[in-house]
């Protein structure tokens, strides 16, 4: 899709494509078995639980003013992290703020919120609705984070949820986008094959199917997804290993494959690599980590941070209070960690040293080349040290 700001581009360069997180909040009342917050009482640590809405706004501004001086633009602005967004006090003004400078200026490809959704209410999602059909929005995308088709197996992934209110959530959006006649927001109803629930996977996905299927007017990006785990722990535990060998034995049982349909879509993460030699990850050359250009991520106090695994806070750039977008993203910190990456030096930070890298995210070679060419005739400046306090 060509963005409104960026329709004349000349050329893809090392930061399009960005996936930009900001965090309305940490806070969650569950307690997830793949989730930090099984192990952590704060997330992270004693930072403002809830953004405000002027640095929201403030941060927006600043995602604007860096696309528009590089010249690269958003795939997907994501209006979550470790949180749950309804949590948030004012998530829908929130999301109202977005889709309307989105519909005006057509800056983000996608507006993304992965919800539990059994903290949003009724009127809530109404409101959403009407926000949408008011600004013509095709933007605004959900991921309904589900894992199971019964409460008992729901209820021992996704430990304090309500699987019942979650579930009414989702018929009533459902039923308001046949009311509406409309296609946004869009929605993706999420399966992450796990050892607790991988036997209800063709069952979730037949139910599921079966309701895409039945509406009355038929969307084609709405959809559901099977997906492996991703930890976002640094090292995989003997319960996660067993959940990566749980996935692949369940694909290769599934009765249904990847299809795209006029009433919805089924993606399946992995489908493909189960039928096609793959080399040995261990004979691989480790790439750099497409985090370090396509992923800033904003915390509920303004905290940018280059990596989605950085719970803690330990590795950030700044902070957007007292430092620009511009200075934390190309400041030499950052730069440093690029250059010693693509160099085959994984040693430092800590982080990245026992990861697998962004699961998600690819940077290509021409962009690589880019980064370099850039960075060599210094149109990317070394704009300052790593954070200023």
């Amino acid at each position: 899709m060509s963005l409104g700001l960026f329709e004349n581009r000349a050329k893809v360069n090392c930061f399009d494509g960005l996936i930009i997180q900001i965090e309305p909040t940490y806070l969650c009342r569950l307690k997830c078995v793949m989730c930090a917050h099984t192990y952590r009482q704060e997330v992270h640590g004693k930072i403002e639980p809830f953004m405000d809405f002027d640095l929201f706004v403030k941060i927006i501004n600043q995602i604007v003013h860096f696309c528009k001086k590089y010249n690269v633009f958003v795939d997907t602005l994501q209006l979550f992290w470790y949180g749950e967004p309804f949590l948030h006090p004012k998530i829908v003004k929130l999301i109202e703020f977005a889709v309307c400078y989105n519909s005006k200026h057509r800056v983000f490809d996608k507006i993304r919120i992965d919800t539990e959704f059994s903290a949003a209410t009724k009127p809530q999602i109404e409101h959403i609705f009407k926000i949408c059909h008011y600004w013509n929005d095709q933007s605004l995308y959900f991921t309904f984070s589900l894992d199971a088709l019964t409460p008992k197996t729901y209820n021992k992934i996704r430990r304090g949820g309500d699987f019942k209110r979650v579930m009414s959530n989702i018929h009533y959006l459902i039923r308001l986008k046949d009311k509406y006649m409309f296609a946004s927001p869009i929605f993706n109803l999420q399966f992450i094959i796990h050892p607790l629930n991988y036997h209800e996977t063709n069952d979730f996905i037949a139910y599921w199917k079966d309701i895409l299927h039945s509406r009355r007017f038929h969307y084609p990006s709405d959809s559901i997804s099977i997906k492996k785990l991703n930890t976002l722990k640094q090292d995989l535990t003997a319960d996660e290993l067993k959940a990566r060998e749980t996935h692949e034995s369940t694909l290769r049982q599934l009765k249904f494959k990847p299809f795209s349909a006029e009433f919805g879509r089924l993606e399946i993460e992995g489908w493909d690599e189960l039928f096609h030699h793959r080399v040995s990850l261990a004979t691989e050359r480790r790439p750099p980590c497409a985090s370090l250009w396509k992923q800033p991520s904003f915390a509920s106090n303004g905290d940018l941070t280059f990596c989605c695994k950085d719970e803690q806070l330990e590795f950030k750039l700044g902070n957007i209070k007292i430092q620009t977008l511009e200075e934390m993203w190309l400041g030499e910190y950052i730069n440093k960690i690029r250059m010693q990456q693509l160099l085959g030096d994984f040693s430092w930070p800590t982080i990245c040293s026992n990861c697998s890298n962004h699961p998600g995210l690819n940077i290509t070679k021409d962009e690589i080349d880019n980064y370099i060419k850039r960075f060599e005739h210094s149109k990317i400046p070394l704009m300052g040290n790593r954070c200023k306090e």
